[in-house]
């Protein structure tokens, strides 16, 4: 514009204070014409990406703020509508983060919880099945226990599961420890008097044993049954030949002094061996 436009000139100089005949409030209107423009613009693009399920935030923040940073709007009424609505845009935007924030760990620890649980369950069940059935030798099974109750997966303690095998362990423990105490009375008892019924004995004491082994595999009295039955197997070929040397002379009494099978017979029941009696 030329200089008297704005209210004349002194040596080529606007004069001050302006007069600019009128021009100002036209000019100050289009410039807020051309604010409002391109802050409806922005809102439109901001209501574009708020549409749907997920709202974009980000992209209509990114609308509000380029009102600021790319056509300078400082100041002014629009400058304070774009400020009120990035305020509420950000506040939306954390409030969203944070809510799914929340969702996805509640989500992700969900998926842990469900995992421990899972495991534990698979755990308990063998491990339970296997103190039943007795699976295995005793020293792995005694490990597989204590791990078991050791165990920091909050489900074994919830659902009750660790008292469970412990208590199934604590029977598993008392039922060997009175089989072996009966079977050291059954060995203790005095063997009986005649042939047969002290073969039969030895029969059910060996066969016991072996029984205890195959229960309790690798038990704390594993050794000392073994013991007990490599001493019965010892006794029952004697017994053996005495109780056929009886059987013979029932036979033929007549012959009992000639046969040699009847003397070596004589000498084992007069020279028993140890704890036969």
């Amino acid at each position: 514009f030329p200089v008297s436009t704005f209210g004349g000139h002194v040596d080529s100089k606007p004069i001050h204070p302006l007069k600019p005949f009128n021009l100002h409030e036209p000019l100050v209107w289009v410039l807020q014409q051309s604010d409002f423009y391109l802050y409806e613009e922005a809102k439109r693009q901001a209501d574009a990406a708020l549409q749907g399920l997920w709202k974009k935030y980000s992209k209509a923040i990114a609308a509000y703020t380029a009102l600021i940073e790319t056509h300078g709007i400082v100041e002014g009424p629009v400058y304070e509508k774009a400020q009120a609505e990035l305020t509420t845009l950000r506040k939306a935007r954390k409030r969203r983060t944070l809510h799914t924030t929340i969702l996805v760990g509640v989500f992700l620890g969900s998926l842990v919880l469900y995992g421990f649980y899972h495991v534990d369950q698979r755990r308990y069940v063998v491990l339970r099945d296997r103190i039943e059935t007795r699976q295995g030798v005793y020293p792995d099974l005694e490990s597989e226990v204590q791990k078991y109750l050791t165990t920091w997966n909050p489900w074994a303690g919830l659902l009750g599961h660790k008292g469970d095998i412990q208590h199934r362990w604590q029977e598993y423990c008392e039922q060997m420890d009175q089989e072996f105490q009966a079977l050291e009375k059954l060995r203790q008892s005095p063997a009986p008097s005649t042939l047969e019924e002290r073969y039969n004995y030895y029969v059910h004491l060996s066969q016991r044993c072996q029984d205890f082994c195959g229960k309790y595999p690798k038990s704390p009295h594993e050794k000392q049954v073994q013991g007990w039955q490599v001493e019965a197997e010892e006794r029952r070929p004697k017994l053996e030949f005495c109780l056929a040397v009886e059987r013979l002379v029932s036979q033929d009494p007549s012959k009992e002094e000639e046969h040699v099978l009847i003397q070596e017979a004589q000498k084992l029941q007069e020279n028993p061996p140890p704890g036969s009696s």
